[in-house]
């Protein structure tokens, strides 16, 4: 049997892990996109038909956009704060060394709750309509 030092062992190990996330955030992005693809495709192909539009298609359409643009900066900045917390304390449990790469998160939650209050950016009414 082939033995591997150690150290590449853990790289190779890292890198399939990155990769794999990576697939799997490169599906639900190709999934959403082609669903939304789908959605107005059938729009368009109702218009030029001259076909009523079923009010669940344009209602579909507008709650995912609110889904994507309406969360503000509060949102934001609570949900990294907690999860910063969260990493911070899973990696103390586990790894002593490292426990502090969640301040990274805690300090991007910060920074969203900053933006909040500085600038008052996000409202929950969602995108402007046009």
């Amino acid at each position: 049997m082939l033995q591997l030092d150690s150290n590449v062992a853990s790289v190779v190990i890292t890198a399939l892990t990155f990769l794999l996330v990576g697939a799997i955030v490169g599906l639900v992005v190709f999934a959403r996109h082609r669903a939304r693809e789908m959605r107005y495709q059938t729009i368009r192909l109702a218009l030029e038909k001259g076909q009523p539009l079923p009010p669940e298609l344009l209602r579909d359409a507008e709650h995912h956009g609110r889904m994507r643009h309406g969360r503000n900066d509060l949102q934001r900045g609570v949900l990294m704060l907690f999860l910063g917390m969260g990493v911070s304390g899973f990696l103390f449990l586990s790894h002593r060394r490292v426990w502090g790469a969640g301040f990274i998160l805690i300090a991007l939650g910060l920074g969203y709750l900053v933006s909040h209050l500085v600038g008052g950016s996000g409202s929950r009414e969602g995108p402007p309509a046009p």
